[in-house]
């Protein structure tokens, strides 16, 4: 418990009072001291760091100025954003200071307005600058969320396009399209693995099976050319081909995200392959007799 003393001057005459002010909650449990202490209205929060707030007297009348580091410290280490916790803390100190007001016999006249005014003016002030941060915090918080499902579009609009350009590609041009299958696989599974961190590694392994059934989809059905068995072995050796730094990819990918557990990681990767493994019995023959030719393609 802590006493602090208090020295005033008035009519000629110096008054030396020493007192304590506990500031309980509803529970019992006390937060500090409130005195007074050399000329000054001195509050000591012994739980915030040692946070002072130092209401100063000066000419006879009451102005109050603010250590500007209780700002952050009070509300950021203490209450951080429980505003119910600050409407609470500020109503306590409205109580308390008037009861140290009545017991010093303070003057409440002043050029501007009273101290008590004054007081609670800067408690209000408190008050909806903790609501503000805390609506602030929503907003942010909410931003980040929006900025973050932005980027992830943005990054699997980018690894569908290669995939989709890649089709076009080999629509237009055969066989670029279905030679380039490696490369434009290898692009698209590390923007989709590496550029959404904001995805669980078990979304990523969905992810990336959509990018690489997409390519092995779209050439079967509307790759250039005779669409025969000689045609359908090469975009298979391809797509085995493309399997492998696509592998490597995900598996790298899922290893690096520290926040799934073992199991988890295990399972996408179990994902990934039955996957593809579903996708090449069900798919093997897609494709054959169709037929698209242009006269550049010879």
């Amino acid at each position: 418990m802590q006493s602090t003393s208090f020295k005033e001057e008035k009519g000629g005459k110096q008054r030396d009072s020493v007192s304590e002010y506990w500031l309980p909650f509803e529970d019992g449990k006390t937060i500090g001291t409130l005195g007074s202490e050399g000329g000054s209205i001195v509050m000591d929060l012994e739980h915030v760091k040692g946070a002072r707030v130092t209401l100063e007297r000066e000419c006879g009348s009451i102005p109050f100025a603010i250590t500007i580091g209780i700002y952050g410290l009070l509300f950021h280490t203490h209450f951080e954003g429980d505003s119910e916790h600050a409407e609470r803390y500020v109503e306590l100190k409205k109580a308390q200071i008037n009861t140290v007001i009545e017991h010093y016999e303070l003057p409440l006249e002043s050029r501007n307005t009273d101290w008590s005014d004054a007081f609670n003016l800067l408690m209000d002030e408190l008050s909806d600058m903790v609501g503000v941060r805390k609506d602030e915090q929503k907003f942010s918080e909410v931003g980040s969320i929006n900025r973050g499902d932005s980027e992830i579009v943005k990054m699997l609009v980018a690894a569908f396009g290669v995939v989709l350009g890649n089709v076009l590609l080999d629509h237009f041009f055969a066989p670029f399209g279905m030679m380039l299958m490696p490369i434009a696989l290898t692009i698209s599974a590390s923007i989709a693995a590496f550029s959404t961190t904001n995805l669980n590694v078990i979304s990523k392994s969905f992810l990336v099976y959509g990018l690489v059934a997409l390519q092995d989809i779209g050439i079967k059905l509307y790759g250039g050319g005779s669409h025969d068995s000689e045609g359908q072995a090469w975009i298979h050796m391809m797509l085995f081909i493309s399997f492998v730094p696509t592998f490597v990819i995900l598996v790298l990918s899922t290893v690096k995200a520290k926040e799934e557990s073992n199991s988890t990681k295990i399972s996408a990767i179990l994902i990934f392959l039955f996957l593809l493994y579903m996708h090449f019995m069900l798919f093997k023959d897609l494709g054959l007799g169709r037929y698209y030719w242009y006269h550049w393609n010879g």
